[in-house]
């Protein structure tokens, strides 16, 4: 049996007609049969959907970049922002698709968007915060962890006026039936 440095002397000696024929075959063969084999998909299918985007008003809204796609399937759809009268919004990045070598990687939040482009704010800040306060709560309670999640049910007053100040703001929290209201204290 020939060894492989004798197969390529004698291909390189080949006409050019040849070579690319020979080439063009094994091309093939990588493209369609390897794959198969191994169950990896050569071409990566599609991002995500970007998050949709409304403005009832004069505010503004910027819906979520699409996550990347993967060899087995597209990336997640961006968040939806919308906007009644006259602030801000911005959807959250959808998650990437699981990779060939490692699981896909979360979208990032609206917050972390803000913050990477050197726009937080008391508002990121105070989210921060209470992101912090609720996987708090959650942990103390995880009977709750959807509800609190979903946004059906807010933190309770007492216990997050009582972490409020043990952790050293002057606020006083109150919720609400859409959220909270948040005063500075005197």
């Amino acid at each position: 049996m020939p060894s492989i440095s004798e197969i390529w002397t004698g291909l390189v000696q080949q006409p050019w007609l040849i070579r690319m024929l020979i080439g063009a075959i094994v091309g093939g063969f990588l493209f369609v049969v390897v794959p198969a084999i191994t169950g990896i998909k050569s071409n990566p299918t599609g991002g995500g959907a970007g998050g949709s985007a409304k403005v009832v008003g004069s505010g503004t809204a910027i819906g979520g970049k699409g996550g990347g796609g993967g060899p087995n399937g597209p990336g997640g759809a961006g968040g939806a922002a919308e906007v009644n009268g006259d602030g801000f919004a911005l959807g959250g990045e959808g998650g990437e698709a699981g990779q060939a070598d490692r699981g896909g990687r979360g979208g990032r939040s609206p917050v972390d968007v803000l913050e990477e482009m050197g726009l937080a704010n008391d508002t990121t800040r105070q989210i921060r915060i209470f992101q912090k306060l609720a996987n708090e709560f959650i942990a103390e309670h995880p009977e709750k962890s959807e509800a609190i999640h979903s946004g059906k049910e807010q933190l309770p007053d007492e216990w997050t006026n009582q972490r409020l100040r043990a952790i050293g703001y002057d606020w006083h929290y109150t919720s609400t039936e859409n959220g909270y209201r948040l005063e500075q204290l005197k």
